[in-house]
């Protein structure tokens, strides 16, 4: 922790995807003293149609599992239950990079996460990996992209017009 945040000033950190106990775990012993380290804001498990494929191997090693989302009915449990657990934002995988394509979350399931999420004040952070999850991110209402899309090519004007129109 010291290494990483607090030796360059950071007092605050947000977690954008963790097992949400881990993290948890981690907060508590900073508040007891025992770990030093910053504020550690969390998003929990990340919400995606698919498990990317560079996170599979990371899970299988560790002997993780996060789910699948599967309905916006599920979508929306799942948001009341980890901001009830101690998340303060959720990480939606608007686009999961898959062996031969970027699967995109659908919409109906974006929208009820984001929806829920905001319901319960928190954030949604979106990892889009292209240029339709950059626009599956704006349609379903993130507040922020992760990064930038790592395929697509240049940014459409009208894109960046509209994303300039939300701000």
């Amino acid at each position: 922790m010291q290494k990483m945040f607090t030796r360059w000033g950071f007092t605050t950190v947000f977690d954008i995807a963790s097992p949400l106990a881990n993290t948890n775990l981690i907060r508590q012993e900073i508040a007891a003293g025992e770990l030093m380290g910053p504020r550690i804001l969390t998003a929990g498990e990340p919400f995606w149609a698919e498990v990317p494929i560079y996170v599979q191997r990371f899970l299988a090693e560790n002997r993780l599992a996060m789910p699948v989302t599967t309905s916006a009915a599920e979508a929306r449990s799942r948001v009341d239950s980890q901001i009830r657990h101690g998340a303060d934002g959720i990480k939606i995988f608007a686009g999961s990079i898959e062996a031969d394509q970027i699967m995109l979350l659908p919409p109906d399931i974006a929208r009820a996460v984001t929806s829920e999420a905001h319901r319960k004040r928190g954030l949604v952070f979106s990892h889009p990996s292209s240029i339709r999850g950059v626009e599956l991110s704006l349609n379903s209402g993130a507040d922020i992209l992760a990064h930038v899309p790592s395929s697509g090519g240049l940014w459409p004007p009208v894109l960046v017009r509209r994303m300039i129109a939300v701000t």
